[in-house]
């Protein structure tokens, strides 16, 4: 997708042709960090080759999370899960407890914008999305307290994995732009 949308530094996550194929990116410390060190804003650019179908079945998670390879057990998140919505899910896992929920913005084959948010205490996330013609961030929803990670839960910014469940034909999670801040406490 990245040539048709003439953006470049694409980093493309394949799943191959197998049924079970998995391809995921850490582009920050591996599980390094944990919410009682400050608020945080991740925001990521990222395009798939193809929607998920009842042939081709696959999952994408793309956020703060403690799992290259499967849902998190900590963590904030967004999550495309065809058979359970064709929209942008948001979630949050502390614990291994999760909460998801579905927003009214469809997942496309754009370079989309996907951003999350947490206040400086990590009871309350947002996130946002921009699409391919969009110029402001639509709000998708918040989650305030319900399985947010809590101190001593660490993840990974920046997480990104596609994980297929069904079909031969190989599936492609790209990004080109990845942007973690972190504003750590004294």
């Amino acid at each position: 997708n990245g040539g048709t949308q003439k953006t470049v530094g694409v980093v493309n996550m394949e799943t191959g042709t197998t049924t079970t194929g998995v391809a995921s990116l850490t582009p920050y410390n591996d599980n390094a960090l944990e919410p009682a060190l400050g608020p945080l804003m991740l925001a990521m650019r990222v395009a798939l080759s193809a929607l998920s179908d009842g042939t081709n079945e696959y999952a994408v998670r793309l956020g703060c999370t403690d799992s290259g390879n499967g849902d998190a057990t900590d963590g904030v998140y967004f999550e495309y899960l065809r058979t359970a919505s064709v929209n942008w899910r948001i979630c949050a896992a502390g614990g291994g407890t999760r909460t998801k929920t579905s927003s009214a913005t469809a997942v496309t084959t754009d370079f989309d914008w996907l951003m999350v948010v947490t206040n400086a205490a990590w009871t309350s996330v947002d996130f946002f999305y921009r699409g391919l013609t969009q110029s402001l961030w639509t709000h998708l929803g918040n989650i305030a307290d319900a399985n947010i990670p809590v101190a001593g839960e660490l993840f990974t910014a920046g997480q990104m994995q596609i994980n297929k469940s069904a079909g031969t034909t190989n599936r492609i999670l790209s990004a080109d732009r990845v942007s973690c801040r972190y504003m750590f406490k004294r």
